[in-house]
């Protein structure tokens, strides 16, 4: 088991490498970066950031995926805020916490339990479940991506993303991911934002459900999307 001091190197070395590396990058593709070295204090005044057209494209990829990414996931979770919201105002979820949980951490079992215990909500247990699952999944990488220290150096291909893991041991993690790893990992997200709204309509109301269809109605009618028959929500 690494120590703490060890941790502390490695992560001090993989800062420095990275503030490196973006220097040089900045030097060699035109500059990227703008940065300034106060001489007197021994540090990094500012850095400055100029875009990312001027990135070479796999790091232009890379960063773009996360960004999608973390936009999307922000959909997806502010469908099931959305959800929890409904569920403690008008289904007695306040008897389940006095207060919504606001950490993604406490909103599956929060919401799990608030269903179970309501009669006309228990019935929708199997499919919320099955929609937390995939929340958990997309969440426990999208961990990754967003809080962890990406390695510049890698190749093209791949890149490692290192992550401190808390708890008794302390240590540090590493996970390599690729640009399509993340890209189909946004689509999860997107797709499950919007089965998140699909279920909170039915479910607990969060919009009316004429409002709801001609809402989606719009959204595909913009993207050239087929429109379906009938009402979307029975």
């Amino acid at each position: 088991m690494q120590s703490f001091a060890e941790l502390s190197r490695c992560f001090l070395l993989l800062l420095l490498i990275s503030g490196f590396f973006w220097a040089v990058e900045s030097w060699c593709f035109g500059g990227v970066f703008s940065i300034r070295l106060s001489v007197s204090l021994k540090r990094f005044s500012s850095v400055s950031f100029s875009g990312l057209a001027n990135l070479p494209e796999d790091r232009r990829n890379t960063f773009a995926a996360i960004g999608l990414l973390t936009v999307c996931w922000a959909s997806a979770e502010y469908a099931m805020d959305f959800v929890i919201r409904y569920v403690h105002e008008r289904y007695e979820g306040n008897q389940v916490a006095p207060v919504p949980p606001i950490s993604f951490k406490g909103k599956p079992p929060y919401l799990k339990k608030a269903f179970a215990n309501h009669p006309d909500l228990a019935e929708h247990l199997p499919q919320l479940t099955e929609l937390l699952e995939e929340a958990w999944q997309i969440a426990e990488q999208r961990h990754w991506c967003i809080h962890g220290s990406i390695d510049l150096r890698a190749d093209a291909t791949s890149f490692p993303i290192s992550k401190i893991i808390h708890g008794k041991e302390h240590r540090q993690d590493t996970r390599k991911f690729t640009v399509k790893q993340i890209e189909k990992l946004a689509g999860r997200a997107s797709a499950l934002s919007l089965n998140l709204f699909f279920f909170g309509v039915q479910t607990v109301g969060i919009m009316p459900k004429d409002e709801a269809d001609k809402l989606v109605r719009e959204l595909l009618r913009k993207y050239s999307a087929a429109l379906p028959e009938g009402n979307l929500f029975s």
